[in-house]
Order: structure tokens, then C-alpha cells, then sequence
């Protein structure tokens, strides 16, 4: 009997996976762990710290469309690494707030960013491989 290999999208999908669990899941589902004594430094309750996270998931929502406009008009490689980038560099500046006002500005940024990241990438279908990307006006009628 012969013995199947695994195929190699497999992988690539077991290594998103990982990519992302690690990446945003530990930045955006362990960020509560910090509200105490984040909120203690600055001298706030938790509840108005809290509300960065709303307020990150209020813009996600919003941005949503225009993120799949973005990555149908510009290459997705380099749209979701500038995006990565940013957003973690975004929230390392969370370390330096002296407020709680700028959690909010970065809760704004970050919002944009995961659009860019990982949500629009799927919904769009947009591959690395330009010979499988379907024509860009089939894009632009789903944008609206």
C-alpha cells in the first residue's frame, strides 16, 4: 500500500493558524488580564479601560467594507504586512499611555488594522498567486 502525503495546503493552513492564535489571539483575548493593573497605574477603574476593546470592535465593524476595497485595489502582500506591522506597533505604544484617552486613539487604529490583517483577506478570496486572482471588477461589484 502506498502511503499518502499530507498536501502541502495543509500546512500552510495549520501555520496560519498558528500565525494567528499566537499573533492576534494572545494581543486581543488576554488583553482583560491587564485591565487591573493597567487601571491601578492610571489611576481609573476598569470599566473605562474596558471600553478601548468596545470601542476596537465598534471600528473593526464599521471599517469592515472599506478594508476590501483597499485590498482590491492595492497588492495584499504588502497591505497586510504594513497592516501587521502597524498593529503591533500600535499596541506596544499601549505600555507608554499615560491616559486613558490614548487607549481610545489606539483602540480607533487598531480597529482599522485587523480588517486589513485577516478578516478582509478571506471575505475578498484574494490569493498571493496572481494567476488565480479573479478580475478586479468582480471585487468592485461586491464592494458596492
Amino acid at each position: 500500500m502506498r502511503k499518502e502525503k499530507i498536501h502541502h495546503a495543509w500546512w500552510i493552513m495549520v501555520a496560519s493558524c498558528f500565525i494567528m492564535a499566537c499573533g492576534l489571539g494572545i494581543i486581543y483575548n488576554c488583553a482583560g488580564i491587564f485591565f487591573k493593573p493597567v487601571g491601578e497605574a492610571l489611576g481609573i477603574n476598569r470599566g473605562p479601560l474596558s471600553l478601548y476593546m468596545t470601542v476596537m470592535n465598534i471600528t473593526m465593524t464599521l471599517f469592515l467594507p472599506l478594508a476590501g476595497r483597499i485590498l482590491t485595489r492595492y497588492r495584499t502582500e504588502l497591505v497586510v504586512s504594513l497592516a501587521f506591522a502597524a498593529d503591533f506597533m500600535i499596541f506596544g505604544s499601549l505600555s507608554l499611555a499615560r491616559s486613558v484617552g490614548f487607549f481610545y486613539l489606539a483602540a480607533v487604529l487598531m480597529g482599522f488594522l485587523p480588517d486589513l490583517c485577516h478578516d478582509c483577506h478571506s471575505l475578498t478570496g484574494r490569493s498571493a498567486d496572481p494567476a488565480v486572482r479573479p478580475k478586479k471588477r468582480a471585487y468592485r461589484k461586491l464592494a458596492g
